[in-house]
């Protein structure tokens, strides 16, 4: 079984993509999901079906719906903030970004 690894690169404007095979740890890059910002923190819900973006320089969160079998992200919508945080989780529930 492969599981889809998601990098926030500082800097650019895109999240690096791999797929890791579960049994070797092996990476293997995919294509990089291009963003409206440079990405900063990351989450995702505990069953990993939502993903929540800290977009730094626009000083958003995007939130985005996770394709579980494909690892495609769609966009779900965004927030703007006062002050876009380095870090970035869900509570117990996942109802509430901390």
């Amino acid at each position: 079984m492969s599981q889809h690894v998601y990098i926030s690169n500082s800097g650019s404007s895109h999240l690096s993509k791999f797929l890791m095979d579960s049994n070797t740890g092996l990476l293997t890059q995919e294509t990089d999901i291009v963003l409206d910002s440079s990405p900063g923190a990351m989450a995702t819900t505990s069953d990993q079906n939502f993903m929540f973006i800290c977009l730094r320089e626009m000083k958003q969160y995007q939130s985005l719906r996770v394709e579980k079998s494909t690892g495609k992200l769609t966009s779900i919508g965004k927030v703007s903030v006062e002050d876009a945080g380095p870090y970035l989780i869900t509570d117990n529930t996942d109802r509430f970004l901390l």
